[in-house]
This record gives C-alpha cells, structure tokens and sequence, in this order.
C-alpha cells in the first residue's frame, strides 16, 4: 500500500499545478506538458523508443494538433462534446465502431481496422484473450 499512496501523491504533486494554471494553457499545451511528464508514449506503446509511425503515438499527435486550434480548454471541450450522440439517420450510411461495442449487433458487413499482427491482436496481450477479441469482431456479419 505504501507504494500506492507513493505514486497517487506524485500524480497529486504533478496534477495541483497543471490544475491551478489549466485557464491560462492552451488544450494543446496541457497534451504536450502531460505526454512529455508522465512519458506517456513509452507507457502506452511499452517501448523503450516510441516510434513516430506507431498508430498510438499518430493518434495522439492528431489530437494535439487538433487541441491547437483552440485557444482555451472549455472551447475544445465544447467542441469534442459535440460529437457525442451524432449518429446521424442516414440508412445508407455505415457505422464505425470499437470491436467492444459492436458485440451482439449484427451488420450485413463488417470492416476490420488495422488487423496487423502486432496492433490487433496487440503484441503485449494474452493471445487467447486477442483471439476471442477477434472473434468478436468477425462474428457480427448477417448472412446476405
């Protein structure tokens, strides 16, 4: 438990400032300023490295310098927000989904992103865990 408490007051001693100075940093700022103190490339891609073209690194990147065109952190928010719940009517449309949320539904076809060995089923993973994720994904087709 020690160690615990250990790393909840660093997080508490990192989190107070960036808190206290949030109104007056811009979104991107705070993405730039949390990815570089926390080393969260390394963490989320466990390499020693993080290479610039892995898919989490990229995806981060895209919403850093989406954050940057916003001068303010609630106009950003706002502008995320505004995403939530458009699901549109459109019948001809298509529904992209996580593998997660598509369970139990059933489309006519299915479209798997980023099926690459090493990305999905993720290299750090259980592999009998990642199979069945991708079971998952493969079974929600309705025949024709």
């Amino acid at each position: 438990m020690p160690f615990l408490k250990y790393n909840i007051k660093g997080l508490v001693k990192f989190l107070n400032p960036l808190i206290k100075k949030a109104s007056r940093l811009a979104p991107a700022d705070v993405i730039t300023t949390i990815r570089l103190a926390l080393d969260y490339d390394q963490f989320i891609t466990q390499d020693e490295i993080p290479s610039a073209d892995d898919m989490r690194i990229a995806n981060l990147d895209q919403l850093e310098l989406a954050a940057g065109e916003f001068d303010d952190i609630p106009a950003f928010l706002e502008h995320v927000d505004s995403f939530q719940g458009d699901e549109g009517n459109d019948e001809s449309g298509c529904v992209l989904s996580t593998v997660h949320k598509s369970k139990g539904l059933e489309y006519t076809a299915v479209f798997v992103i980023n099926m690459i060995d090493g990305l999905m089923p993720y290299k750090n993973g259980v592999l009998e865990d990642e199979r069945s994720i991708c079971i998952v994904a493969t079974l929600s087709p309705i025949p024709l």
